[in-house]
This record gives structure tokens, C-alpha cells and sequence, in this order.
């Protein structure tokens, strides 16, 4: 057991020092739901932040011995803690008396690679790849990201700058302590407590609505006396008002029911406990009031079947990403001409991977064994899952790549220029094209592998679907002709539903067309179609 939860590490220079404070606020403060897995309920968590700058390069040893009884290094990341020489020892201890993945950065401004110190960009641990052998790999990281978009977007020139103005100043300083309270507190106490990050928001989430629920039932409770108590005195001096009641009552549910829909649940919950505390059981539309009670309060407290529990936010612009065999990291653009791989339980980078250009696809091979990236000059970068040296193949195609295969040792791609369109089988390992098959204006809407890699399928845009060898583009054989009276080169709502998938394993081969309204099963073993049939609607 440990004295401290945490020690953070920041310089004292605005707004380094505000987030700090913030941050040991919100853990000490931080309730552990009993309902997170695992992890008893908690309350008492402890923060060590010295409040002094150190007067010499030496830690001290009350320093030492904070450093020496903290499970947790927090460190508080800008451009200027690099040029700390105290924030750089804090890192250098700590790291050789407790194990680097123990360390929490919080990235206040910059970018990891200019506001890291050299200590968490320089960290390596040994790891074993997939094939068993054991090599040496770069940590990165990064668990909070506190930046607000002013200070992510480009030409933002640093708290340094921005100190000379203390409204700009504080204006992002709510932001980003805004940013600490609402996610990124959770993303520190997910790691603080070994859980996931969608395990944290969920409980608390959780939390709140049932501390909501005791809050409404209380107000609804007073409301109602007071309702009833009202409808009890104008009954017995004024039975003419009867009407008045039962039509205050229906104004009051309408509320209630707008303000449902609007997505104000609770003053939605407020109003229909009022509207029915000032109903009776006389009024000619109480069976309805009722109807309309029990309707909002499904629609108040249901959630749907899913309910997202990770978010992650890349700002690529890339609509694409790939998965890792494991299903362990996700990997999507960056912001610029790079890759980032993700912890796919908790949402935080795992590492960053430099491209030379700005990528326009991005994505996994189909046995996960690989991350691809295709650059605007339709280069095709690709790097293993479990990490190691990027790969670049020159696939000497020229125009827009429609769809992308990756199958461990070579590609498919479906490119088109304006005029025409081709399918192109690339092999990886040698890095050399293999075949180009010109398909003129045919159209290409579905291209996919077989999971052996030996064939290849291709659904055409008017209709029709055909097996090629992957290695050779030579055709084995048509699974359906395009349908008579169909245009080549088809589009809109007809070519966009035709589709061709191999199973994961076996040699199940489905198309769905689209165009001829039918759907086929086809054995790649035989070449017979299984079965066909009309296109369910």
C-alpha cells in the first residue's frame, strides 16, 4: 500500500499550476461507484503536489520520499515543462523506483513530442511479437488531453504568449479544467484504479441518474401535497372550477410531453407528477391524463438496448479505421500526416505512427495482423499490430482508389481515373504489381478476399459478380451475369446495394444483387451456386 494515490509533476507557471490544483481537487473528491467491477467503494483518495518551486536542481527528501510512497506519477504537460530541470527529475526518480506504465500524462498545450519531457518520450519496454520474438519497443503516453480547440487548432503560439492577456488566459483555463471535470477526470481514475474507461463513465453516469431520480421524487412529493392540497380547497369552495383543474391538468402533461421529446427528462418527470397530483379520478379525461403519465415516464426513464460507452475523438477527417486481430486497438488517422493506435477498452492512444503524407484510407488487414494507411499519391504504408518499423509500397496506380483489401501478403485495389476504372493486385512482400484488370466503364461497388488469400471477388455497379485468382486477376468464374436490360456502369440506390462477402471461414461465397432484386450462395470449391432466392424486403 501506498501513502499517495498520486504525486503531480508541473511547473509553476500559469496555467500549469491552476490545472494541477484542479486535478488533486477532483481526485481527492472522486467517489468510486459500488457498482464499478472489481473495485471496492471508495472516498479517501490522496494527492502529494509540492506548492513550493524547488530553489536548487536537487529533489530534497521529502520530495524522494513522496515520490517513493505515490502509486501514480501524474505529470502535467505543456511546451515549457521540458525546461524544467525539477519536472524532469520528478519523471527520472520515479522511474526507478516504480514501472513507467505508472505514469499519467495530462497534456495541457502542444503536441506529445514538444511538451513531454525527454524522460516519457524516451521510455522502451521489451515486448513479444506475434511471431514469439521478443523486440524492443518505444512507450508513449497519454491518458488526458485538456486542450481546448483554440489551443489544438494551428497558429496557437503558447500560454507563454497567451500570459500577457489574463482574460485570454482565463477564459482557457475554464475550458480546459471544463474538459478535466466532464471526461477527462474519468480517463485518470480509470488508470489510477486498473479498470476500463467505459467501466468509470458508465458507473458514474449511473450514479447521477439515481441521485436525480431521489431529487425529482422529493420535489414531485412537495409538489404533489401542494397540488393536492390546492385541488382539495378549490373542490369544496368552488365546484364550478372543476373544469378549470382538469384543463390545467392536460396544459401540464402537454409540458411534460414536450419537454420529454425536447430531451429535458427530468423537468419532464416534474411535470407529469404535477399534472397527475392535480388530476381526479372524477375528471372525464383522468383515464387519459393516466395514459399519458405512464407513456412519459417509459419515455423519461428507458434508454435504448446500446448505449455508447467509448468515444473517441480523432479530428482526421479519415471515415475509416482498422481493428487489430486481438480486437485489443483501433487505429485511425491523426490529425496530419500520421496514424494513432488506441486502447480499444479505454480509449486512450497507445502510439503514434508518422506518415509521409496526409493518409485518405485507413484501415486493417483482413487476418488483423497489420495496420495499412494509403497516402494522396496512393502509396500504401503499412506497420504490424503489435508495433515495429513502417513499410512503404509503391503501388504505381493513378487515380481515386474506390476499395481498398489488405490480405497479409498482398492487396486489391479498385482505382479510377474519370475514364476508366481498373482492379489491381499488388504484392506487399515483393513489392511489385501483379495484374491490372481494365474494366472500362463497368463500375466496381464491392471488392473482397478470400480468407486463404487465393481469390478474389468483384460485385460490378450494374449488376453481375465474378471470381478472379488474387495472384494472377484471371477469371475462374461468373457467380451472376448482369441482369438483361441494366446499364454497365450503373449508380444510385441499385449499385450502391449490390455486394459480395466471402464467410470467415469455409468457402461460402455471398452476393447480393441489387439490380436483379435476388441473392446467391456459391460454393468457391465447386463453383456451384448453393442456393438463390428473391431479395427479402
Amino acid at each position: 500500500m501506498f501513502k499517495y494515490d498520486a504525486f503531480i509533476s508541473y511547473r509553476h507557471v500559469h496555467p500549469d499550476m491552476e490545472i494541477a490544483q484542479d486535478i488533486q481537487r477532483l481526485i481527492e473528491a472522486f467517489v468510486v461507484s459500488k457498482a464499478v467491477p472489481a473495485v471496492p467503494k471508495r472516498r479517501d483518495f490522496l494527492v502529494f503536489r509540492d506548492r513550493d518551486e524547488l530553489a536548487s536542481g536537487e529533489l530534497g527528501e521529502a520530495i524522494e520520499n513522496a515520490l517513493e510512497n505515490s502509486a501514480f506519477l501524474i505529470v502535467v504537460c505543456s511546451r515549457r515543462t521540458p525546461l524544467s530541470p525539477w519536472c524532469r527529475r520528478e519523471v527520472e526518480y520515479f522511474r526507478e523506483v516504480r514501472d513507467p506504465s505508472n505514469i499519467i500524462a495530462v497534456l495541457l498545450e502542444g503536441e506529445p513530442e514538444e511538451s513531454f519531457p525527454p524522460e516519457l518520450r524516451d521510455v522502451r519496454k521489451l515486448v513479444r511479437t506475434p511471431g514469439g520474438a521478443v523486440q524492443e519497443r518505444r512507450d508513449e503516453f497519454l491518458a488526458a488531453d485538456v486542450r481546448p480547440d483554440r489551443v489544438r487548432a494551428e497558429g496557437f503560439p503558447g500560454y507563454e504568449e497567451v500570459e500577457r492577456d489574463p482574460r485570454a488566459l482565463r477564459a482557457l483555463r475554464r475550458k480546459s479544467a471544463a474538459l478535466l471535470k466532464r471526461t477527462e477526470i474519468n480517463r485518470i481514475m480509470a488508470t489510477i484504479l486498473g479498470v476500463s474507461y467505459g467501466d468509470i463513465t458508465q458507473r458514474q453516469r449511473e450514479r447521477k441518474m439515481r441521485r436525480a431520480m431521489a431529487l425529482v421524487s422529493v420535489v414531485a412529493l412537495v409538489l404533489g401535497v401542494f397540488a393536492t392540497t390546492v385541488t382539495a380547497m378549490w373542490v369544496k369552495s368552488m365546484r364550478s372550477e372543476e373544469k378549470a383543474n382538469e384543463r390545467n391538468a392536460a396544459i401540464t402533461m402537454s409540458l411534460a410531453t414536450k419537454a420529454i421529446a425536447d430531451g429535458d427528462r427530468l423537468l419532464g418527470i416534474l411535470y407529469s407528477r404535477a399534472a397527475m397530483s392535480a388530476a381526479d379520478r372524477s375528471m372525464g379525461s383522468y383515464s387519459r391524463l393516466q395514459g399519458e403519465y405512464y407513456s412519459n415516464l417509459s419515455a423519461a426513464t428507458l434508454y435504448e438496448d446500446y448505449t455508447p460507452t467509448l468515444e473517441i475523438k480523432t479530428d482526421s477527417g479519415v471515415p475509416s479505421f482498422g481493428q487489430s486481430a486481438s480486437g485489443g486497438e483501433l487505429v485511425t488517422a491523426g490529425r496530419d500526416a500520421s496514424l494513432t493506435v488506441w486502447n480499444a477498452r479505454n480509449g486512450t492512444p497507445v502510439r503514434s505512427i508518422r506518415l509521409p503524407s496526409k493518409p485518405t484510407k485507413v484501415g486493417s488487414a483482413r487476418d488483423g495482423s497489420s495496420f495499412y494507411a494509403l497516402t494522396e499519391n496512393n502509396d500504401l504504408h503499412l506497420v504490424s499490430s503489435g508495433g515495429g518499423r513502417i513499410r512503404t509500397v509503391r503501388t504505381g496506380v493513378a487515380g481515386q482508389v474506390a476499395n481498398l483489401v489488405v490480405w497479409k501478403d498482398h492487396a486489391i485495389l479498385d482505382v479510377g481515373d474519370g475514364a476508366s476504372e481498373k482492379v489491381v493486385g499488388v504484392d506487399l512482400a515483393a513489392g511489385r504489381r501483379l495484374f491490372a484488370m481494365d474494366l472500362n466503364k463497368e463500375g466496381v461497388v464491392s471488392v473482397d478476399v478470400r480468407d486463404d488469400g487465393a481469390e478474389f471477388a468483384v460485385a460490378y455497379a450494374g449488376g453481375g459478380a465474378s471470381r478472379h485468382d488474387a495472384r494472377t486477376g484471371a477469371l475462374s468464374a461468373w457467380i451472376a451475369g448482369r441482369p438483361a436490360g441494366a446499364p454497365s456502369g450503373a449508380s444510385g440506390s441499385l449499385a450502391r446495394s449490390e455486394l459480395i462477402h466471402y464467410a470467415p471461414r469455409g468457402n461460402m461465397l455471398v452476393y447480393l444483387s441489387g439490380s436483379a432484386r435476388v441473392y446467391y450462395k456459391a460454393d468457391t470449391s465447386t463453383g456451384s451456386v448453393q442456393a438463390a432466392g428473391a431479395w427479402p424486403s
